[in-house]
């Protein structure tokens, strides 16, 4: 811990300023545990912090401290700590009320003071700001403020952390959209047509009249965009004059063709297309009725309940509920990552690509570059934003710079993220939950891209990508303005030199039935399978497709990744040992610095991808940027005993993965305990990323707990290794 220095004026000229009192109460709860503060804050007590006062680490969260002196500044704390949560700028916000006496304490004794003195605070997240909860925004906050020692606060925002851990306000949120989709789907029972005509609309072959499961899928997915683009309606109606708010539609007889009409309106005339074309061509596919015009309404009320809740806003909401309700995807091989488990691959991902980057420096962003060539929904890229503007915010409190997250988050949207995916619905998706994080700010170019697959010219999706660096998309390109006037449906879609790809690629593989492409016709799906073979072939593509399309979309995503960028992947389990896997940890071997490899071993929760069962893996791998060999590297294996359950969890196991933290074992391991908060969830192990061969990733993996794992090895090279007794040679046991 740094000591503050020592000075030697008269105790009258020492009255600390406030900021020297935050820094002094930040040090005081790293001490506790609590926190974990930037090492410049520390052994700088006496610098005058901007904006904000003082951000810190709270088991991977962005902590503010906002303070003021006396219970008459009382409401100016409130509002600022207030403000940071609402701003996005913070996780939690603390507001902290000074004693007026405190003004007065020479500088040597304010820290033995500051301990044992009692404080006013109140502590912001977004689960417990009574202005956050769903349908009260309205409601004008009186300040509440509690009374206590440094301890007691401590206390409060362990507290809070447990709040936000429940994350009741995107559960409420995800349930009544859950709930109103489900009666808009009885409502369309009646309409075996309108389903048909949705599923064309969504980009969906023909379905069988008997497929009962696909049918309702078809339903879902469509009652969820229409509900989307509600939500984004009415929080832009508080930015643009000329769209209405959803108020203006409510208990219209014509409620359907009075909507798509407005729809239709902001397409020609405003634009926002990549929000609104997928939901107005749904919309003039429904057929009313009086039983669907009351559902309607009733999803408008929802939309509007919504909007209320800022905090529903900032996160991937469609993401939760399109992965909660969507039953069946086999045939695409379209396992939709789940957003813990996102968290937690980008935030050590982002970490280790962008650590060191002067965020704050305006043009630094747009040379930056983040690609997911299988998007699905985004939320890989969604987590990426996330753990990008961490990077950026925690940099502006650093260097004292106020962020600009509004702008920084344009930059993102419009230079940064690109996605692909062969799903419009999909990219519907994404695109408007990027723009719903920020929906004040307006957003000019999306670098989002609906790409072809199947058809005469049997494309093959973003794999077209082999043959050449352009391919054919549609609707949501760098030509395609979200606002503005002008756009055009064809666009010309290519692949620039990434900084990071972050990918959960389709898992369908060619045995079994070979389900590769598995949604289409048989006849196309034969003509596609036999095109990628010979690319493959010809191209010498370090791929195995017996292992599946993940292994040909890895191959792909090294082309176009810079030395020095890296990739972030879901694939399955097969990875780490699979015969048929080979040829991919051959590839990864050679070119990349393989960071991070996790696995769980939760009964019954082996998967990190929602709606599925299989065992899956999460890798971090860093290209080379030289073909010199580093023996320093470490690779860092975590067996999670059990998976996070929400978003903060994740952050939590984040943040204690902090290498320099793991004790040695062996000489040449280390482990150490990966933790929820105080909870062990898992263990962890660092070895020389020389000692990764190609045949035993799997070893490293293959237990839960560490020492299984070293005995196993220790067995591998002809020793036994028991735990508190060390190793016996295997030759003298006999």
């Amino acid at each position: 811990m740094a000591e503050f220095p020592i000075c030697l004026k008269r105790e009258n000229e020492m009255a600390p300023r406030q900021e020297v009192l935050n820094v002094v109460l930040a040090q005081l709860l790293q001490e506790r545990g609590l926190v974990a503060a930037p090492e410049e804050i520390l052994k700088s007590p006496t610098k005058e912090r901007r904006l904000p006062d003082v951000l810190i680490d709270f088991q991977g969260l962005r902590l503010i401290i906002e303070a003021e002196f006396g219970v008459q500044n009382r409401s100016l704390a409130w509002d600022k700590a207030r403000g940071r949560v609402e701003e996005a700028i913070a996780h939690i916000g603390v507001a902290v009320v000074y004693p007026a006496r405190l003004k007065r304490v020479a500088f040597e004794r304010l820290r033995n003071e500051l301990q044992h003195c009692n404080l006013q605070y109140a502590v912001f997240t977004e689960a417990n700001d009574p202005a956050g909860q769903l349908l009260l925004f309205k409601e004008k906050i009186k300040p509440s403020f509690s009374k206590g020692t440094v301890d007691d606060l401590g206390n409060a925002i362990r507290r809070s952390y447990e709040q936000l851990v429940r994350d009741e306000t995107l559960d409420k949120a995800v349930e009544l959209l859950e709930t109103i989709i489900e009666a808009f789907m009885a409502a369309l029972e009646s309409q075996p047509a309108t389903t048909d005509r949705l599923a064309q609309a969504l980009g969906v072959e023909e379905i069988p009249e008997n497929n009962a499961r696909s049918r309702r899928a078809v339903n879902r997915i469509a009652a969820l965009i229409l509900a989307n683009a509600m939500i984004f309606q009415e929080v832009l109606s508080k930015t643009e004059d000329r769209v209405f708010p959803l108020q203006h539609f409510r208990k219209r007889q014509d409620i359907l063709s009075s909507m798509a009409d407005h729809w239709g309106f902001i397409l020609s005339d405003i634009n926002y297309y990549p929000i609104f074309k997928t939901a107005f061509d749904l919309m003039t596919c429904v057929s009313a009725d009086a039983t669907l015009n009351q559902t309607f309404e009733k999803l408008l009320e929802t939309a509007l309940g919504i909007v209320g809740c800022r905090a529903s806003l900032r996160h991937d909401l469609a993401g939760r509920i399109y992965h909660r309700l969507l039953e069946e995807a086999k045939y695409l091989g379209a396992y939709y990552t789940s957003i813990p488990s996102a968290t937690l691959l980008l935030k050590l991902a982002i970490k280790s690509t962008f650590n060191g980057l002067d965020v704050t420096k305006s043009g630094e962003i747009p040379k930056v570059q983040i690609a997911d060539l299988a998007c699905g929904t985004g939320t890989l890229l969604m987590a990426a934003a996330d753990a990008l503007m961490d990077v950026y915010v925690r940099g502006c409190a650093e260097t004292g710079v106020k962020p600009q997250l509004e702008e920084f988050h344009r930059h993102l949207v419009e230079n940064v993220i690109y996605g692909y995916d062969v799903l419009p619905s999909a990219i519907h998706l994404t695109a408007s939950t990027l723009a719903l994080r920020v929906p004040e700010t307006p957003v000019n170019v999306t670098h989002l891209y609906s790409m072809q697959l199947g058809g005469n010219e049997r494309h093959l999706g973003s794999l077209d990508f082999f043959e050449e660096n352009v391919a054919s998309g549609t609707l949501f390109g760098q030509t395609v303005q979200v606002t503005g006037k002008g756009r055009r449906d064809g666009v010309v879609v290519t692949i620039p030199s990434l900084d990071f790809c972050v990918m959960n690629p389709p898992f369908t593989r060619s045995v079994g039935g070979n389900l590769l492409f598995g949604n289409l016709p048989e006849e196309e799906r034969r003509a596609m399978q036999k095109r990628l073979k010979l690319i493959v072939r010809r191209k010498k593509i370090p791929a195995n497709i017996t292992a599946g399309l993940g292994t040909v979309f890895v191959a792909l995503a090294d082309r176009y990744i810079k030395p020095g960028g890296t990739m972030a992947l879901v694939l399955p389990r097969a990875l780490v040992s699979g015969v048929a896997w080979k040829r991919t940890r051959e590839l990864l071997n050679e070119k990349y610095h393989v960071e991070y490899v996790i696995v769980s071993h939760e009964p019954k929760h082996w998967n990190f991808s929602e709606n599925t069962k299989l065992s899956e893996v999460l890798i971090v791998a860093r290209k080379n940027d030289s073909k010199k060999a580093d023996n320093d590297k470490e690779t860092t294996f975590v067996n999670l005993w059990r998976q996070p359950t929400n978003a903060i969890e994740a952050l939590s196991i984040s943040s204690s993965l902090v290498p320099l933290e793991f004790r040695p074992l062996e000489n040449c391991s280390k482990s150490k305990n990966v933790l929820i908060g105080t909870e062990k969830a898992g263990e962890a192990i660092t070895i020389k990323t020389t000692e990764i061969s190609n045949y035993f990733w799997g070893s490293f993996c293959a237990f839960a707990q560490s020492e299984l794992v070293f005995a196993l090895q220790s067995l591998m090279s002809n020793e036994l290794l028991l735990p508190t007794f060390g190793k016996a040679s295997t030759q003298s046991t006999k």
